[in-house]
């Protein structure tokens, strides 16, 4: 099953488990508790692969593919752990071999197993599926590539406030879009289906990682103004013909654009323009998974105002929402379509309408 932050303490406890020989082989080397405990606090879990298997509820198997940019192009490196009690029965190939399937599923071009060369079961497990290894000393790694075809401009670069920017320049563009994250989301969300979807419409692409998100970021650090800050700077930067905001990222969208209007914008299950209070923040916590994005909501959203409908109005909005969205419900939708005066569009989706098959539907609106 797919893991996410709800299942910190499970993935730390099982790591911690391991034993001295166990561990050194998953970490390619000795390592203590407290590194173990860093590890699982460094985990991007909007950007991350995590696959587990679980019994009862002890996670007995883990694959983490940490997924990030090398020379422009997409990989994973892959780490395996299974419980002794849990061994011998191909669970660490089933992991894998998950672990394989979504990166590739994440328009991962490669992936990689290190592991040490004493480690023979890893050296024969990834063989088995096709690894090709390369020893070099006492490490090895096992590659596999996953993904052809044209690779983007992909390029990421850090800000005036040290947040992560992701942007693909094309060079016969037809316009510019800038992507804005929700609470607990970061630019890396994009890239499985709208970032190559919009460049092969000839779209430029940015996407800023805002603060307090992505690996290892504090969302202590998620002030309302650091986080508009970053939306203006990377507007400003970009020059974008079309804005995108998700979920938080739209209402930050809906502030920019009161006094920076711009050629079109998307509000993709956004929250309202009168920012949610009480019992309908409360209800917005409830429903998100990750304990990050409760943080970055309680500390962006206290004393966030109201937006002013009619200035945003200036900017041609389309109004985006999930029919099977519990974070963001329909009727929030549209009593946002009805403040700018446009009519509400639904996709078949939930809240995170940038993934699975719901993102098509969202492409085909974008890319208008």
């Amino acid at each position: 099953m797919l893991l996410d932050s709800r299942h910190r303490e499970a993935l730390t406890a099982h790591l911690l488990s391991l034993g001295r020989d166990d561990r050194a082989d998953r970490f390619t080397g000795t390592v203590n508790d407290d590194y173990v405990r860093r590890y699982v606090d460094a985990i991007g879990y909007t950007r991350d692969i995590l696959i587990g298997a679980l019994e009862g509820r002890r996670l007995v198997g883990l694959a983490h593919a940490a997924v990030y940019l090398e020379h422009g192009e997409l990989v994973s490196e892959v780490g395996v752990s299974v419980d002794a009690g849990a061994r011998r029965h191909g669970l660490g190939k089933r992991l894998l071999l998950a672990a394989i399937d979504a990166a590739k599923q994440f328009n991962v071009r490669r992936v990689f197993v290190l592991f040490r060369t004493a480690n023979t079961a890893m050296a024969g497990l990834t063989r088995s599926v096709g690894g090709r290894i390369e020893r070099d000393g006492s490490e090895s790694s096992a590659a596999f590539e996953i993904n052809a075809g044209p690779q983007l401009p992909l390029r990421t670069r850090r800000n005036s406030q040290g947040s992560e920017v992701l942007q693909a320049m094309h060079p016969h563009e037809r316009g510019r879009v800038l992507l804005v994250h929700g609470a607990g989301g970061d630019s890396y969300q994009w890239l499985p289906h709208l970032v190559p979807a919009l460049w092969a419409a000839g779209f430029s692409v940015c996407a800023p990682t805002l603060p307090g998100h992505g690996r290892g970021g504090d969302p202590l650090q998620a002030h309302l103004d650091e986080l508009q800050a970053c939306v203006t700077e990377s507007a400003e930067g970009f020059t974008p013909t079309l804005i995108v905001g998700h979920s938080l990222g739209g209402y930050l969208v809906q502030c920019h654009l009161q006094t920076r209007p711009v050629a079109r914008a998307v509000l993709l299950a956004s929250l309202p323009p009168n920012v949610p209070r009480s019992d309908d923040l409360c209800h917005v916590k409830a429903e998100l998974r990750c304990s990050n994005s409760r943080t970055v909501l309680d500390l962006a959203l206290t004393q966030a105002p109201d937006v002013d409908v009619r200035a945003v109005s200036r900017t041609p909005l389309v109004v985006l929402g999930g029919a099977r969205d519990r974070v963001v419900p329909m009727h929030w939708v549209r009593h946002t379509a009805r403040r700018y005066g446009v009519e509400p569009r639904f996709v078949n989706g939930g809240h995170r309408l940038m993934l699975g098959r719901a993102a098509n539907e969202v492409i085909i609106a974008l890319a208008a």
